[in-house]
């Protein structure tokens, strides 16, 4: 699966695997494993894949509103129509 995110989000992502000292890939990645087994909870403590706990500015509440700007004045069902357009 390819994800794509805004630069700024990218940034951001970027700043926080320098700080932790992973990889942006890798750390993506454990953001959303967290969020898929429902163990980040809103800003507090959650405990990784290794079952290390991530501190909160790492915690996938950390990434709350990335893309948002993606969506800006699109229409969900043009998009949609566009996407239909193309199979």
């Amino acid at each position: 699966m390819n994800v794509t995110i805004d630069p700024k989000d990218q940034e951001r992502l970027e700043d926080l695997a320098r700080e932790s000292g992973k990889d942006p890939g890798e750390l993506l990645r454990e953001l959303l494993h967290e969020a898929l087994v429902g163990k980040a909870q809103n800003g507090s403590a959650a405990e990784g894949s290794e079952g290390k706990k991530v501190p909160p500015e790492l915690s996938l509440a950390g990434l709350a509103g990335i893309g948002k700007g993606l969506w800006q004045g699109e229409d969900a069902q043009e998009y949609v129509n566009k996407l239909r357009s193309e199979w």
